[in-house]
């Protein structure tokens, strides 16, 4: 029997308080896909959030549609915790027509790496070169780090690893920012 080859994307974001779910699969044009639902858990949560869509769908989660508070306007919204969603998608028969993906959203932590990249660059005419240079090094180290704990989590489901690549590159953030006397 033929049946929906179902696949999702979802696009890396900067946003601290979004992330977006496309729906990205192949339906079959005479088998209607009924009962769609994506199913999202949060990182440190025991309890998923069950959304209804339809095929073709481009869902924005937040942290007022995930319950993690009630907003009433989008000024109100708080950034989602960065660690790892789990996604899921199926269309009837559930049990059996279904994609799981997990993502990492990090979107606090890049902001924070961003912030003392463009501070490194903006004294740059203002410190020698040499330690430019080192400094600009080991934030680009912590970026590596930052992009393949991404890579291991959502490319390949190496959950535990880019979590703790995830926490390596905090870590380096924090001693950093610790060790870096003018940084803002």
């Amino acid at each position: 029997m033929s049946q929906h080859i179902l696949s999702l994307d979802i696009p890396t974001t900067t946003n601290p308080k979004t992330f977006r779910v496309v729906d990205t699969s192949e339906y079959i044009a005479n088998i209607a896909a009924t009962n769609c639902f994506v199913q999202i858990l949060p990182p440190g949560s025991t309890s998923a959030r069950q959304y209804t869509v339809q095929p073709g769908f481009n869902l924005i989660v937040n942290a007022s549609n995930l319950r993690i508070i009630k907003a009433k306007k989008e000024s109100d919204l708080t950034d989602l915790p960065d660690g790892i969603y789990t996604v899921k998608y199926s269309v009837n028969p559930n049990d059996k027509n279904f994609v799981e993906y997990y993502y990492l959203h990090n979107a606090g932590q890049y902001q924070r790496y961003i912030a003392l990249i463009c501070d490194l660059y903006s004294k740059k005419k203002f410190i020698p070169y040499k330690e430019f240079a080192t400094r600009r090094n080991e934030l680009w180290k912590i970026g590596k780090i930052i992009k393949d704990a991404k890579g291991l989590v959502e490319e390949c489901n190496e959950d535990n690893d880019g979590l703790n690549l995830y926490r390596e590159a905090t870590e380096l953030l924090d001693s950093y920012q610790t060790n870096c006397n003018d940084c803002n």
